[in-house]
């Protein structure tokens, strides 16, 4: 399974939307209480309910990782290598961080109302099911959809195609200052 590049997240709800289960021997399973609310095995996308303590498969090579139904996961690509800018660390060889921002959109729950969230670059970002507002600092943007696929989706009112790859359907726009997305 390819690592998948999670940058942190402030969030305005009372719980964080990540819970990472480190596993601490060589067993294939650890116990993982997770917190009210409902839950999704960001692996495998099973739905899980929380408020109760589970049993996790822990393969050596996956990490037990659950994120709240509804979630917007920032990223980075996948083939940066360094967060150091290009220009500051001199080395060429090394893809470095750029202007291309990822938005991993998980399933919401049934009650899931709307979230609003700051990212690692301080764009302020509203999300409830099927619209996504993104403000603040210009980037090249892929929202990326896991475990779903939108029939329909629009940025700022106009139609866009959907592509299809390997981490799921997704976008890509120049985002610059502000963007409404929508879909079905």
């Amino acid at each position: 399974m390819r690592p998948r590049n999670i940058a942190f997240v402030s969030n305005e709800n009372t719980f964080p939307d990540l819970l990472v289960a480190p596993v601490v021997d060589e067993n294939t399973s650890r116990v993982v209480y997770l917190p009210e609310g409902e839950w999704i095995d960001y692996w495998t996308g099973e739905a899980v309910h929380g408020g109760k303590v589970i049993i996790a498969t822990a393969p050596l090579d996956v990490l037990p990782l659950y994120a709240r139904a509804g979630s917007v996961i920032p990223k980075i690509p996948e083939d940066v290598m360094t967060l150091v800018p290009e220009k500051e660390s001199g080395n060429t060889s090394v893809k470095s961080m750029d202007d291309r921002r990822i938005y991993e959109l998980l399933p919401p729950a049934a009650s899931y109302g709307q979230v609003a969230l700051t990212d690692f670059e301080g764009r302020r970002l509203l999300h409830s099911a099927g619209s996504l507002t993104i403000e603040g600092k210009p980037a090249r943007i892929t929202i990326r959809w896991l475990f779903g696929h939108p029939r329909s989706v629009s940025i700022n009112g106009v139609k866009q195609d959907v592509k299809s790859g390997l981490n799921g359907p997704y976008i890509e726009f120049a985002h610059t200052g502000h963007t409404s997305i929508e879909w079905k």
